[in-house]
């Protein structure tokens, strides 16, 4: 299967608990709180650790997420280290754009963005989906694709794992996500439009 990770969180309460995927990754909760709808991150400190998994290559980062508040820069999923070149995933609000953004780190001063549809709406869901296919990076937003970017540079690695609620860079008290995290998928393969599409409205009476 080319599921790396599934963390379908309204099903996993407790301080430490096992991804539903074939890897079974031991995860860590610092802070989030546990509810019906999934995981609720407090915009400080709150957040999740998995595993170090790194996909060179094509990928699909996949989450339904509500925003509390739109205050400032917010990361959803990163495994991000010193700076945006160096990051091998990012998905994250960007307050500047009122969008989602799936963001790649290419090495040296290279780092590709690709940009979801603005007007984020807060305490409401979202089915967030980042890709890159080829060079091709998509960020979706409910289901609808924003403009592709082209990768550019060489996809990166790091020994950190994958983090919900905040990067590892500038403190826990910088770039912290504050709403609330239901699913969360990671796939060593890049989903199609119409997948993503298809996956937004199977789930969608779930959520919206």
């Amino acid at each position: 299967t080319s599921c790396a990770l599934y963390l379908p969180l309204y099903k996993l309460p407790g301080a430490v608990f096992n991804s539903r995927d074939r890897n079974a990754f031991l995860c860590t909760n610092v802070g989030s709180v546990w509810t019906p709808q999934g995981r609720s991150f407090d915009g400080v400190d709150d957040r999740i650790d998995t595993a170090d998994i790194d996909i060179v290559g094509d990928m699909t980062l996949e989450a339904w997420v509500k925003l509390k508040i739109k205050t400032a820069h917010q990361y959803l999923i990163a495994k991000r280290d010193d700076s945006d070149f160096t990051t091998p995933l990012n998905l994250i609000y960007n307050f500047t754009l009122d969008a989602f953004r799936f963001v790649l780190g290419g090495g040296g001063t290279d780092a590709t963005a690709a940009t979801g549809r603005a007007n984020i709406a807060v305490n409401r869901w979202h089915h967030v989906v980042g890709t890159i296919s080829g060079t091709a990076v998509v960020m979706y937003t409910n289901g609808v694709g924003g403009t592709p970017a082209a990768f550019v540079g060489t996809q990166q690695t790091n020994n950190l794992v994958v983090r919900l609620g905040g990067p590892y860079t500038n403190g826990l008290t910088d770039y912290m996500f504050n709403g609330l995290i239901s699913e969360c998928s990671i796939y060593t393969r890049a989903m199609s439009a119409q997948e993503v599409m298809n996956r937004y409205l199977a789930r969608k009476g779930k959520y919206v």
